[in-house]
């Protein structure tokens, strides 16, 4: 599990890295961070422009992400290539836990409700920041 500054380091990374490759000539984040909605359960997601030669620019990338990254987690499944061995996450802290716990189970549920009462978008309650009041729970 990634903390906001570690994702928010990784996004940069990605950038510098794409700037320093000629053969890309466009870099989108998309999502949440595109929209400046992101927030500390954010992932990230970007599209790449390739010039030249998609096959090898994806060879380069997969390689440079698994030196600088590594494969982590059971949801990693090796499409090509040779995945580094890493060591596991530290297991999460209370506090995270009863984070993903609201997040998951108030926010897709609860803000989704709330979103629908006012007619706002309700697909992965992205309409909870249009809401007229955010409740702050402490």
């Amino acid at each position: 599990m990634f903390t906001p500054e570690q994702r928010d380091r990784t996004r940069a990374q990605l950038l510098a890295h794409a700037e320093a490759d000629n053969s890309i000539v466009g870099l989108a984040f998309t999502g949440s961070h595109a929209t400046g909605d992101g927030d500390r359960w954010s992932d990230t997601d970007i599209v790449l422009a390739v010039r030249g030669e998609v096959a090898e620019a994806v060879r380069r990338w997969t390689a440079w992400i698994y030196d600088e990254f590594g494969a982590r987690g059971p949801q990693w499944r090796t499409v090509f290539g040779s995945p580094q061995a890493q060591s596991p996450f530290a297991p999460p802290d209370r506090n995270t836990v009863i984070g993903f716990a609201w997040h998951h189970a108030l926010r897709d549920q609860l803000i989704t409700l709330a979103c629908l009462r006012l007619a706002l978008p309700t697909a992965y309650s992205k309409g909870a920041h249009l809401r007229p009041m955010l409740m702050e729970l402490a």
